[in-house]
């Protein structure tokens, strides 16, 4: 009876303990399965979510953000082959760049995705295919002159020029053209939204996210408004570009000419001891402050001339420069001051002594007078 009982217990404990190992895995696989819920990485812009912020197609996480910004192209281009050109990494970078673009509604208008994505096309383009090559004819002492190596510019073809008496080097130079492909894809993106408009009284049967409530008409009229106000801003950017750099070249010009006389009178008084520190000081002072108004505008036209390749709406905004036209004319002004007031207290240079007068008078002319007859 002993034994019976004995036996019972274990058979009971092992059971037990098979139940509790049953309970333990069912725990870890719940616990597995709810991780792997919440760390969906999207495989558009790579962020991870959870798996209500998204669709999952297959074995492919889509967030809502993402999948929305897709149908926004796809309903204004027809297509999302473009997107297939990308690689992960560019793909990742537009997504990220688009949705950041959110406006007050929490929306990305197609005016902003539209910019977002012909800049990426381009960049895209540039970094894989587009480049041309440029051969120029040009002396060894000019292509070394321009740091290229002597033993590198003797591998290309050359030959001897009679007009410029000396051999020529033809050495190919390859240059990305942004503005060239910029244009190239404009044009790719203003040919899909054609062919999408043709078609566009037939339902967008094939889109994978519902589009949200209310009328089509309003969201249309709603990204022409957008599109009208980035067009607004993106002129009014342009124009204050222009007034900038105009301003900006002009100044450079009359900083240049305070900058070369400050040198000179600088450089002077630094090597006479009797010149007057307090306007020497001054002149150091007008230079520095027109040397740092100078670098801002020629940073300026820099900016400007590389606007100049881009679209209107591809423009960088210029930085004002820290001083405007009532500002320089005082720092000149200041400047001709101290750079008087500094040459006047620089030694006089002694006279030289007049060379004495030869004596002696003129002989008087004798007046010519008619003889009588």
């Amino acid at each position: 009876m002993s034994e019976l009982h004995v036996s019972t217990r274990s058979f009971g404990s092992f059971c037990f303990f098979f139940f509790f190992l049953r309970v333990q895995r069912l725990v870890v696989v719940m616990a597995e399965s709810t991780t792997q819920e919440g760390n969906a990485k999207c495989v558009m812009c790579g962020h991870v979510y959870g798996s209500a912020q998204g669709r999952q197609h297959g074995r492919s996480f889509k967030c809502w953000n993402c999948l929305n910004v897709e149908q926004t192209i796809r309903r204004h281009l027809g297509t999302t082959a473009d997107l297939a050109e990308f690689s992960q990494a560019e793909t990742e970078n537009f997504f990220r760049e688009a949705k950041s673009a959110k406006g007050t509604e929490g929306k990305v208008t197609w005016q902003t995705i539209r910019a977002t994505l012909l800049r990426r096309m381009t960049e895209s383009k540039i970094s894989k295919f587009e480049s041309n090559v440029q051969v120029e004819e040009l002396p060894m002492s000019v292509l070394v002159a321009r740091g290229w190596e002597e033993e590198v510019v003797r591998r290309f073809p050359s030959a001897e020029s009679e007009a410029h008496g000396c051999a020529l080097f033809s050495v190919p130079v390859r240059t990305r053209t942004w503005g060239e492909t910029f244009q190239v894809c404009e044009q790719v993106i203003l040919e899909r939204e054609k062919q999408a408009t043709k078609k566009k009284g037939k339902k967008d049967d094939d889109l994978d996210i519902p589009v949200c409530a209310g009328p089509s008409g309003k969201a249309e009229a709603d990204d022409k408004k957008a599109e009208r106000k980035q067009a607004q801003e993106a002129k009014k950017i342009s124009t204050e570009n222009v007034k900038i750099a105009t301003w900006a070249a002009k100044c450079l010009g009359l900083l240049t000419q305070a900058e070369t006389s400050l040198t000179k009178v600088i450089a002077k008084g630094e090597s006479v001891a009797e010149a007057e520190q307090e306007a020497l000081k001054l002149c150091r002072e007008s230079l520095g402050k027109a040397q740092e108004w100078m670098r801002a505008a020629k940073e300026a036209v820099r900016l400007q001339d590389q606007n100049k390749e881009k679209g209107e709406d591809a423009q960088e905004a210029l930085v004002a420069l820290p001083c405007d036209a009532s500002d320089v004319k005082v720092l000149l002004k200041q400047s001709t001051e101290a750079q008087k007031s500094l040459r006047e207290s620089f030694p006089k240079p002694k006279a030289k002594a007049k060379a004495e007068g030869t004596g002696g008078s003129q002989a008087a002319k004798r007046r010519r007078t008619k003889s009588e007859p």
